[in-house]
This record gives C-alpha cells, sequence and structure tokens, in this order.
C-alpha cells in the first residue's frame, strides 16, 4: 500500500510545526490561537457572516449558518495578491481551530491554489494537498510531543482538548495518528517487561 503522504512529509511537518510555534513565541505544551496564528502568517480571518457587507447575499448566509452549516467550514481565498480565510462562527471553537488551522497550513506548506469551483458547480481539491493541510494544522494545533506526552501520561482527553482549544475528536486523531498512543504502550509493555 502507498503512503497516503510524499517521502518525509510528516517529519517536515512536524519541524515546520515546532518552527512557527517558536517564531510566536509558543512551546509545544502552549496552546495555538488560531487566528493569532493567521495573523502571524498576515492573513486576515473574516466571519461568513461579514460578507454580506462586501455582496453576499444574506440569503446564502443564513443558509449556510443555518441549515447549510454543514455545507461550509472555512476556506482560504486568493486573488490578485489578496489572501484571506472565510470561516463559519457557528462551528464549535474547537471545530473553528481546526478549519482556520487548516487553511493556514496551505500556506505553510506553499500548495499551488485550486480553482474552488469547476463548471458544473462541483467544489474541486487536490486530495493530497488537503491531507497534508489537515496533518499539518493537527501538528501545529497538538504538537506530537503534546501527544506522547498526554498519552504517556494518561491525561483526560476532553480535558486536554480544551487546553488545546480543539474538540475531543482532533484530540483523539492527533494521539491515534501521530503514533503517540502506541508508542506509549510500547513503552509502558517494556517497563513492565513484555
Amino acid at each position: 500500500m502507498a503512503s497516503e503522504y510524499r517521502y518525509g512529509f510528516k517529519k517536515q511537518a512536524e519541524d515546520l510545526a515546532v518552527a512557527v510555534r517558536r517564531a510566536m513565541g509558543l512551546g509545544w505544551r502552549d496552546r495555538l490561537d488560531p487566528r493569532t496564528l493567521a495573523k502571524h502568517v498576515g492573513v486576515p480571518v473574516y466571519e461568513l457572516n461579514e460578507l454580506v457587507a462586501v455582496g453576499m447575499p444574506e440569503e446564502s448566509v443564513r443558509h449556510l449558518l443555518g441549515r447549510g452549516k454543514s455545507e461550509f467550514s472555512a476556506a482560504l481565498f486568493q486573488r490578485n495578491g489578496t489572501k484571506l480565510i472565510v470561516a463559519n462562527p457557528v462551528h464549535s471553537r474547537g471545530r473553528q481551530a481546526s478549519n482556520i488551522v487548516h487553511e493556514v497550513a496551505h500556506l505553510l506548506l506553499e500548495h499551488e491554489p485550486t480553482e474552488a469551483v469547476i463548471e458544473a458547480g462541483c467544489r474541486r481539491w487536490d486530495a493530497l494537498m488537503e491531507r497534508e493541510a489537515d496533518w499539518q494544522a493537527g501538528e501545529l494545533l497538538v504538537p506530537r510531543q503534546a501527544a506522547l506526552d498526554i498519552a504517556r501520561t494518561g491525561m483526560d482527553v476532553g480535558t486536554c482538548a480544551q487546553h488545546y482549544g480543539v474538540s475531543v475528536a482532533m484530540m483523539n486523531w492527533r494521539l491515534n495518528h501521530s503514533g503517540a498512543r502506541k508508542q506509549a504502550e510500547r513503552e509502558q509493555a517494556a517497563r513492565r517487561g513484555y
């Protein structure tokens, strides 16, 4: 089975997250504010409802903030050298954090923007770039060292998610997919002599 990521990507993402956090004055135990990160990389974050002032139809905004809230999380817009992120404010704070940092991750990874919508009106995206942005966002929000510390100490996942400003689902994803839980289990087994 081929890797879901290009060779060396996860190490690159971990190193990039450490460097970005360090540049922001944050260690691996510190909470990363998504809007502060966006500001750090020079990209403003707007809430979806703010787009009415620049011409988005109110009916569309109401739909995306109400019954259609699952249809829009966040997006990075780039045009004529200007970049901005639009986020859906009705999502939980943890989900907004993941969504905003995911969009910033595209910039940090220097992903080339694609046309957002194809002729048929469907969304277009590059699956590899989306997986990479997800992984980078996870590294930024819950660094691997933090995930490993949580797994080793058995801290409450909900409490840790709250500390890092992410959803419980994101925290569990980081603990599992970063390999932190498996590494902690292997270390405990080795200490027990298994």
